[in-house]
């Protein structure tokens, strides 16, 4: 009898054990926070996410689709075709057919606000740990600058640079030295006027340059972004960028009968002009062309030296109302990380983050790239945006051609643009 108490007496106490260990089992689960897309037994559930992006499908797929369905086989990624450039292509070909995108490509700070996709991410992303000290701070600090409550309403997915490409054997042609990566502007400038000049019936230009990458350099905005008042006759950094120019239509000519005018670079692809100012990831686009061809820095501002211009800049919006906004900024994270910057790099598209390892890697994909000088794109630091990016600047028009063709001097002009923009301006607040 005895031992029939015992025994149940070590089976009941074997009981009480099991049981205590279940329930505290059950109370660890029940207060782990779940994950989004993830089913309550820990494993993901199946999620399909939509974004739009101007891209044809077979871009999409390389970019988005397939680096994002790799790394979490829990996804499947669809894509929405549409204008991202275009507010009534979104309007009428997203929207308009019921499409409720987790997230866009490329959207402007005026498109976000219209269709209501302005979400700060700051808290979101402290709250799913994402960190952000690995990034060019200079691309976060854009976005930030654009809003006139400083908030991150968008994630940095590719910068733009740009660089001075050079043919080697035109240099050689003339016995010049190649162009160093510490020039400034007016180096520059007085190194393609010794290469401008007819031999052997071919008239080579030194330097074929337009648009505002010198300007971007000085970080200023060309109006008042409160007011729209335009500036650009009271900051001294406008004349300075006209007359860098009025020097380069002065020291390297157009030759006789020549069609294509000053501003561009197709002399270049045809071996008659020296040096062009370009895109850096225009190097994929002339590796075919069998040009014998080297990379310099872009040239600076005495006054600013190591400083790089300002690039376009290609980011990623969250769409608030989605079902999967975790989810979303786990791929915004993932663009982010070095797996896949370092693909980025390698194909030549612009990279996001410092890590000087990941820049060293740029265009290593390509054999054409090899032995050219690839540390150029990125030896000076992105110059900083304005404290705030004036929204009415996209309504100055400093047109290059016009300022050629119209023989006056810098602050003349300045004077004609900034009574254009004003009435431009006025219209745009009478429709608001």
């Amino acid at each position: 009898m005895k031992g029939c108490k015992k025994l149940f007496y070590g089976f009941a106490i074997l009981l009480v054990l099991l049981l205590i260990s279940c329930s505290n089992s059950n109370q660890k689960t029940d207060t782990e926070p779940k994950k989004s897309g993830s089913s309550e037994e820990g494993e993901h559930e199946p999620i399909t996410l939509k974004a739009v992006a101007l891209w044809d499908e077979n871009m999409f797929n390389e970019r988005f689709k397939e680096p994002i369905e790799k790394e979490f086989p829990y996804m499947t990624v669809e894509h929405v075709p549409g204008n991202n450039f275009d507010r009534k292509s979104l309007e009428e070909e997203v929207f308009g057919n019921g499409e409720n995108p987790d997230f866009f490509f490329t959207l402007s700070q005026q498109d976000m606000e219209y269709f209501e996709l302005d979400q700060d991410l700051t808290d979101l992303l402290e709250a799913n740990q994402i960190d952000t000290s690995h990034l060019n701070q200079a691309l976060l600090d854009t976005i930030r600058a654009r809003d006139k409550e400083g908030r991150l309403l968008a994630w940095p997915y590719e910068d733009t640079y740009y660089v001075i490409m050079y043919n080697k054997d035109i240099f050689d042609l003339f016995g010049e030295s190649y162009p160093r990566d510490d020039m400034t502007w007016d180096e520059l400038i007085e190194l393609a006027g010794r290469l401008t000049q007819e031999r052997d019936g071919t008239y080579y230009r030194g330097l074929d340059f337009q648009d505002e990458v010198a300007l971007s350099q000085f970080s200023v905005n060309k109006t008042d972004p409160e007011t729209g008042e335009v500036l650009i006759t009271k900051q001294d950094e406008f004349s300075k960028y006209l007359n860098l120019y009025k020097r380069y239509f002065e020291t390297v000519p157009l030759g006789e009968n020549e069609e294509e005018g000053f501003f561009t670079d197709h002399r270049f692809n045809d071996q008659r002009t020296a040096m062009v100012v370009t895109n850096a990831q225009a190097i994929a686009w002339r590796n075919e062309s069998g040009l014998n061809y080297d990379l310099a820095a872009i040239p600076t501002w005495p006054d600013r030296p190591g400083v790089a211009p300002r690039g376009f800049l290609h980011t990623l919006t969250l769409n608030p109302a989605s079902e999967h906004v975790d989810d979303v900024l786990k791929i915004f994270a993932y663009f982010s990380s070095d797996e896949y910057q370092q693909y980025m790099a390698k194909k030549g598209i612009g990279i996001v983050s410092n890590k000087k390892e990941l820049q060293e890697g740029f265009y290593s994909d390509y054999e054409s790239a090899e032995g050219k000088n690839i540390e150029a794109i990125f030896k000076n630091e992105t110059a900083p945006p304005p404290e705030r990016i004036s929204p009415w600047d996209q309504y100055v028009d400093i047109n290059l051609q016009k300022f050629y063709e119209s023989g006056m001097d810098a602050n003349e002009f300045l004077r004609i643009v900034t009574e254009e923009s004003e009435a431009k301006i006025l219209e745009a607040k009478n429709q608001e």
